[in-house]
């Protein structure tokens, strides 16, 4: 197009807009308008019943006309939007005249138009002239893409995320066909497609900012854009893809996905999917991949072999598509360089961090051959005992990260691990900030920003108000009587006591743990631990709850072995000690042992009773 505008890299515009400023009358701003989008006043004029040399000088009139005024018309009721506007403004010259004096404001390339023009389908003058604003808006969007592209020596790529520039069907097999043609992994593939659709997303919010008075209008402004593109209105552009075509690129398409918040990419309805065993190995070529443990929405877990070290590993792999999120690249980022920083055997050590050729985030740290707390609890369950152990090593752990400035703030079940040895890890430190300056001059954590899980967050903690390490103290609070009673106390909860029986001193620690106000709490997780000990080792301690440690298979659901000879056959869940038979005794009789007994209290009263007389008798004399 004649007089196109740059196609520089755009960002979306501050007030105020080029429109904001033409309307005060700045020439030069509009221009610039002028010469990016005359095409569809020029086609405006043709479908009007002009030729085309006619509509060409109509045109230019159009915008030197207005160029030449001081300011423009802003009391217009179309002056917020210069499209309306400018519409507006040319059923205003067809009734009143076209004829113009002074400098052109613009120069129209009445060839290209024409040539361009004898393709537009057939409507009326105001329906082409919305509908073309609209394709003109999609085409400066594409040509700027495919020159950021080309300047980045990205051409050929630019050729094949275009025809994805539109909605995102769940086409499984085209992110596939993608990733093959592109020689990467499906989500690397994922992630082309999402950077390529953000970046489109960037640009033509840039485009219609420059053409609104309001910032706050641009989504409503691409909405109308939308809906003026077919005649059949809103409903119509839902119901399917639209006659007119840029090449292969559905202009409906790509205005809608514009208009929306830029999601993830995904199949079953948004899930993201990790990268498969042959992938994953590819990335990791340092480690043998030896498959996925766990996932969610926002990373998988991979056990792996290291192979320079030969040590197991587990690797926590963060989705492509997230990459582009600060608030959650840096979360991750800082929980790797937190954990590495805690040297502590109840803590899962981290050994490395950093990024895979295809830019994944992803931290290989120990791994944990055993469970989490919430399988204990809602598996085969966790004594008293074993539950008091479990809260001390916890106790040890964050002690140790509170001395070092680190508080977790989400100290729940699911982030307590224990192995086969009965060792306590605590796990995932994603949440944790620290306490020193720095980190909130980072602005890591803000007033009024609520992190966590509400069940174990402290009071404070929920009202989004600052916190310190007696967040994490509350959260134990909860975590002990979570692995007493089984379940979460909410509201007014019965003490463990009456609920399973167990020393009442539990039910203070649990109290005093679960204070509302942090000040009447444990000040350290030390102090909670050495009430906790106390218990423990007093001989108020509970009855007939097991063993006083954490057995190495107490997490493990209880199997019946098979019949085997003798007791410590290969079928034995756990070796027994073999018992002994008591030595044999001789029987006592019942009255002998009586009339011993008695004799021993009738010496123990004489004896007494001569004390007491001979002290009396030299107190007389």
């Amino acid at each position: 197009m004649s007089n196109a505008r740059s196609t520089e890299p755009i960002t979306i515009v501050a007030p105020p807009s080029r429109w904001a400023r033409a309307i005060q009358g700045d020439n030069v701003a509009y221009s610039e308008l002028g010469g990016s989008y005359w095409y569809p006043a020029y086609a405006w004029w043709r479908r009007s019943g002009l030729e085309s040399a006619q509509a060409a000088a109509a045109t230019i009139a159009a915008f030197t006309r207005s160029a030449g005024a001081p300011a423009l018309d802003a009391s217009h009721p179309k002056a917020a939007r210069m499209r309306e506007w400018l519409l507006a403004h040319l059923a205003g010259m067809a009734e009143r005249g076209v004829e113009f004096e002074g400098q052109p404001a613009i120069e129209v390339d009445a060839a290209w138009a024409e040539e361009r023009y004898a393709k537009e389908p057939e409507g009326s003058a105001e329906a082409i002239f919305q509908r073309r604003w609209a394709l003109t808006m999609i085409e400066f969007t594409l040509e700027t893409l495919r020159t950021e592209y080309a300047a980045s020596a990205s051409q050929a790529l630019f050729d094949e995320l275009a025809p994805f520039v539109g909605f995102d069907r769940g086409e499984e097999e085209r992110y596939s066909d993608l990733a093959m043609r592109l020689k990467v992994t499906t989500g690397a593939a994922r992630k082309a497609v999402f950077d390529f659709r953000y970046r489109h997303r960037e640009i033509l919010l840039g485009l219609v900012a420059d053409t609104v008075l309001d910032p706050a209008s641009i989504d409503t402004e691409i909405t109308a854009m939308l809906c003026a593109c077919d005649e059949t209105g809103a409903a119509g552009v839902a119901a399917g893809p639209l006659p007119t075509q840029i090449g292969e690129l559905k202009p409906d398409e790509m205005l809608v996905r514009a208009m929306r918040s830029v999601r993830m990419t995904g199949s079953g309805g948004g899930l993201w999917v990790p990268p498969t065993d042959e992938e994953v190995a590819r990335l990791f070529p340092q480690y043998e991949m030896l498959g996925m443990i766990g996932r969610g929405g926002m990373g998988a877990v991979y056990k792996a072999r290291q192979i320079s070290l030969d040590r197991f590993v587990a690797i926590k792999l963060l989705p492509l598509e997230v990459s582009v999120d600060r608030e959650f690249s840096d979360r991750f980022v800082r929980e790797a360089q937190t954990m590495a920083r805690l040297n502590h055997p109840h803590i899962i050590a981290v050994y490395d961090f950093g990024k895979t050729m295809e830019g994944h985030l992803y931290f290989a740290m120990e791994f944990v051959d055993g469970v989490n707390l919430h399988q204990m609890i809602h598996g085969p369950g966790i004594s008293p005992t074993q539950a008091l152990e479990i809260i001390a090593g916890v106790c040890d752990a964050l002690e140790y990260a509170h001395s070092k400035g680190v508080v977790h703030r989400d100290i729940k079940p699911a982030n307590v691990m224990v192995n086969t040895e009965g060792c306590v890890k605590v796990a995932d430190f994603g949440l944790a900030r620290r306490l020193d300056a720095a980190s909130n001059a980072h602005g890591h954590t803000t007033v009024g920003t609520v992190l966590g899980t509400p069940d174990y967050m402290a009071p404070e903690q929920m009202r989004g108000i600052g916190v310190d390490h007696r967040a994490d103290v509350y959260s134990l609070g909860v975590v002990l009587y979570e692995m007493l009673c089984k379940e979460v106390p909410r509201g007014f909860f019965e003490p463990p006591s009456k609920r399973i029986g167990v020393d009442p001193s539990i039910d203070e620690v649990v109290k005093k743990a679960m204070q509302q106000l942090p000040e009447r709490r444990f000040q350290r997780t030390s102090e909670m631990k050495s009430e906790v000990d106390r218990i423990r080792k007093t001989s108020l301690m509970l009855s007939a709850h097991g063993t006083s440690e954490i057995s190495h298979y107490s997490f493990m659901p209880k199997v019946t072995p098979p019949p085997v000879s003798g007791a410590n056959g290969p079928g034995s869940a756990v070796e027994k000690p073999q018992e002994t038979a008591p030595p044999p005794q001789s029987p006592v009789p019942r009255g002998k042992k009586s009339r011993g007994g008695l004799r021993v209290v009738l010496l123990v009263i004489l004896l007494v009773l001569v004390i007491v007389g001979l002290v009396l008798w030299k107190f007389m004399k």
